[in-house]
């Protein structure tokens, strides 16, 4: 009986020993990154999946833009859709380290006519950098190198700033 009960109650223990670190602390971000994954500016939410004061773990989404308006002047915006996937280091100094994947749609002029048309890609991500978070509600800050592997086929070099808050 007794081997029996234990798989049942080492698979109610365990997840909650495993994801205790992150009960009573902020586990949603909302922050602005600039000249980062996103383009020249994005709006990104992330969420906590682990953490605690060693180790912390997240998944984001956000949307960003390089033009808003059209070669012909029409409000046509380019987005650009970052998803990625960070881990991060010690706290609340921390260091980070992330991946992920980018949706971009930019409307490029019409060829070989006038006009414009909206060409859609996919692109690969990372990061490697700084990030100041406490374990408690409040800012966040962020800076490093984001390389991108545009078309997954060139590398641009980028470096991204973000300013947060952490509830």
């Amino acid at each position: 009986m007794a081997k029996s009960i234990f798989p049942l109650v080492f698979l109610f223990l365990f997840p909650a020993y495993i994801f205790a670190g992150i009960r009573n602390k902020p586990r949603n971000i909302i922050y602005v990154e600039v000249m980062g994954k996103g383009g020249y500016g994005s709006l990104n939410y992330e969420r906590l999946i682990f953490g605690n004061k060693l180790l912390g773990a997240g998944l984001g989404a956000g949307i960003g833009t390089y033009n808003i308006f059209d070669y012909e002047g029409n409000f046509n915006p380019d987005l650009i859709i970052p998803l990625s996937g960070s881990v991060y280091f010690f706290s609340p100094h921390r260091i980070e380290v992330g991946a992920g994947n980018t949706f971009s749609s930019i409307v490029h002029t019409g060829h070989p006519g006038p006009g414009t048309e909206r060409v859609n890609s996919m692109s690969a991500g990372l990061f490697f950098g700084y990030r100041y978070q406490r374990q408690i509600n409040g800012i966040i800050i962020r800076a490093g190198y984001s390389p991108v592997i545009e078309f997954y086929s060139r590398i641009v070099h980028r470096a991204g700033v973000s300013f947060g808050y952490a509830f």
